[in-house]
């Protein structure tokens, strides 16, 4: 086991040009940022506009939370990309590392999404057949180690 450890440290993923997309979509940054938005609009038209001060309050405290949400998911986005943070990568080396796995033979994971973990594995163990599979609605299945076969 300690020898995966070992190769496991010279292994960093996504510092290629690789993209392995994120575990927090845009569409949520969207939103947050929208909410944030119109919270600063009403809160600006309530104070000036409609002249309601516990109302502009009401959104301004609303606006000043989701500033912090979106200043705090981004940063949890960061923490988590690969290249970034390095969250991921300690996640991945911790869950191989305590695999009861010597290298030999073949490794399955379900639900590989974009195959990070399986790319790992793949690179952690070249002699071992690993696969990654996901499904991805409707009648689609990926296998993800048809992408990178080593």
């Amino acid at each position: 086991m300690k020898q995966n450890q070992v190769q496991q440290k010279e292994i960093r993923l996504g510092t290629h040009g690789e993209h392995y997309g994120s575990w927090m979509s845009n569409p949520v940054f969207y939103v947050v940022g929208a909410l944030l938005a119109l919270s600063v609009v009403l809160a600006v038209l309530s104070f000036t506009v409609f002249h309601i001060a516990a109302l502009g309050v009401l959104f301004s405290v609303a606006a000043a939370a989701l500033l912090a949400l979106l200043v705090w998911i981004t940063w949890i986005r960061k923490q988590y990309a690969f290249g970034g943070g390095g969250m991921m990568e300690r996640v991945h080396k911790t869950v191989l590392a305590h695999l009861n796995f010597d290298g030999q033979g073949s490794l399955l994971e379900v639900g590989c999404g974009s195959g990070a973990l399986s790319i790992r594995a793949a690179l952690t163990w070249p002699d071992a057949e690993v696969t990654g599979i996901d499904y991805w609605g409707g009648s689609k299945t990926e296998v993800c180690h048809e992408l990178y076969i080593l």
